[in-house]
């Protein structure tokens, strides 16, 4: 364990650098140089879709218990970028324009990704004595762990149960860091809670930037959206000012984008939808297969990153192949769809065949959130009584109105969000 006061901690980080160049950008721009697009998108794109086909080659490699294939994978991406650059393909450098910056989005990127960090920088914080976990603490735990079993073997077993494998859990992103220190012998925590999270703290923010390049809208339409991605929060404390309740800031928050690496799997599935969306928007531009290919294969690793993240993705994906169908389009347009529900089944089934199916257990999520913050609890026992005196459409009626509770929110930031960024295409 390096202390963050020990030089060998600062030079690990550009280590880190490195490997995620030769592991992420090299593979992935393998694949995306083909787009022909703008050197900037491309190499955005080439890091994020990269991460996933590292995280796959992980998965695949360790099922079949031959992980040193690894070494061989890098050893044939980096052959290919060699040969490109001598004799395929002229490498030409262009001129940065200072004028064309928009520093406006830069110091939305720049503060939004220092905050996001600051959060998380002394998790597995080490001094000269100790280790300090500063905050989320048993989460910070069992992912150090879960990393740490990946690094030694796959499938990982679960930590604190000897002997049982992980099941009915999306460890992607955590295979994703485990590869990494693994193949290129890297510090556990330093990885884990320093390294990764500026990278992935300053994706975030370049993944929406060119996703917004790709939508070619103005320059107050990409501030709007980048700000609310990395400030934006519920409308909690509003309600209940407005419900008599006065105005109480310690309650705790449903969404908070600078507290996003409170759940890491979450945080490199956002990072990965924002680089699908752009994919897809190029993609309906020209819907050529192998565009097609690339949006699948990203969108259905988004299930093992965060199922709930990965499942939005595939209804979007599902709709516009519904759209298709319905406009008579040709073959190609099923492409994504095809290639997504393949990948997503390829990485869900191995991990959750034996966790025991689907089962619905109520609303207690939407009745928790309404009891706890405004100490309803009358509300909650009526919704009891209606039930046992079977009374179900009065008890449908009681759930339902937690549901619109924890939507009108949560959710309406999102609103708030969609509805600023399109008056701004105005200004």
């Amino acid at each position: 364990m390096l202390s963050q006061t020990n030089i060998l901690f600062w030079l690990n980080f550009l280590y880190f650098f490195l490997a995620c160049f030769i592991a992420f950008y090299i593979p992935g721009y393998f694949f995306i140089r083909k787009l022909k697009i703008h050197l900037f998108d491309a190499s955005l794109i080439s890091i994020v879709f990269g991460m996933i086909l590292w995280g796959l080659q992980g998965f695949v490699f360790g099922f079949l218990q031959v992980r040193n294939l690894t070494y061989l994978y890098l050893a044939f991406f980096c052959a290919a970028a060699i040969l490109q650059a001598l004799y395929i393909q002229k490498i030409t450098v262009r001129k940065i324009f200072f004028k064309s910056i928009d520093w406006a989005l830069f110091f939305i990127l720049l503060v939004g990704s220092i905050v996001q960090i600051l959060f998380v920088w002394f998790i597995g914080y080490v001094n000269n004595t100790n280790v300090i976990f500063c905050c989320f603490w048993p989460d910070a735990f069992y992912h150090t762990a879960l990393t740490k079993q990946l690094i030694n073997q796959f499938p990982p077993i679960e930590p604190g149960m000897n002997g049982t494998i992980v099941h009915n859990y999306h460890y992607f992103s955590n295979l994703i860091i485990a590869e990494l220190i693994r193949v290129f012998h890297l510090p556990l925590l330093a990885t884990q809670y320093q390294y990764s999270t500026v990278l992935l703290s300053f994706l975030l923010g370049l993944s929406v930037i060119v996703f917004t390049k790709q939508l070619k809208s103005n320059k107050s339409f990409n501030r709007w959206v980048l700000f609310f991605v990395y400030f934006s929060g519920d409308i909690l404390f509003l309600l209940l000012l407005f419900l008599g309740k006065g105005l109480n800031f310690d309650l705790n928050i449903s969404e908070n984008a600078t507290t996003l690496w409170f759940s890491p799997p979450r945080f490199y599935a956002l990072v990965s939808l924002f680089t699908a969306l752009s994919l897809i928007t190029i993609w309906l531009r020209k819907k050529s297969l192998y565009n097609g290919i690339l949006v699948g294969i990203i969108v259905g690793s988004l299930i093992s990153l965060k199922v709930y993240t990965g499942i939005f993705a595939l209804c979007g994906v599902i709709g516009i192949s519904f759209y298709s169908l319905i406009a008579k389009e040709k073959y190609k347009s099923y492409v994504p769809l095809i290639i997504s529900v393949a990948i997503s089944l390829f990485l869900f089934i191995p991990i959750n065949s034996g966790a025991g199916g689907l089962f619905f257990v109520g609303l207690w999520r939407f009745e928790n959130f309404a009891v706890r913050p405004f100490y309803w609890v009358l509300f909650k026992i009526r919704s009891r009584y209606h039930y046992f005196l079977n009374k179900y459409i009065f008890f449908f009626f009681q759930d339902y109105s937690y549901l619109l509770l924890l939507v009108f929110s949560s959710i309406k930031q999102q609103v708030v969000q969609i509805h600023c960024s399109s008056c701004s295409q105005f200004i």
